[in-house]
């Protein structure tokens, strides 16, 4: 039986910026290597508590329970913002 009880945890959304027009200054036969090649690099780099859960065209997808998140004090308000918003309600 699963669980009715809501769950919380956060998301994190890697995008590549900028690959639509860089698709225009290349041949097209590449572009989808030079992508798949970029996505792989990213989704190594994401790390534990945060897991991969989908490529999307252009961007890396992952996600993490909340009570695997620590927020340290030497993030920038900027990078709290973005982590707290980023919050699933």
């Amino acid at each position: 039986m699963t669980s009715t009880k809501p769950q919380f945890g956060y998301f994190l959304l890697a995008d590549i910026s900028g690959f639509s027009s860089y698709l225009t200054t290349v041949e097209l036969e590449h572009a989808g290597e030079i992508l798949q090649k970029l996505l792989e690099g990213v989704a190594r780099k994401i790390e534990p508590p945060f897991s991969v859960q989908d490529f999307d065209m252009d961007s890396v997808f992952a996600s993490a329970p909340e009570v695997g998140i620590f927020i340290s004090k030497k993030c920038t308000s900027l990078s709290k913002t973005l982590i707290l918003s980023s919050k699933a309600t």
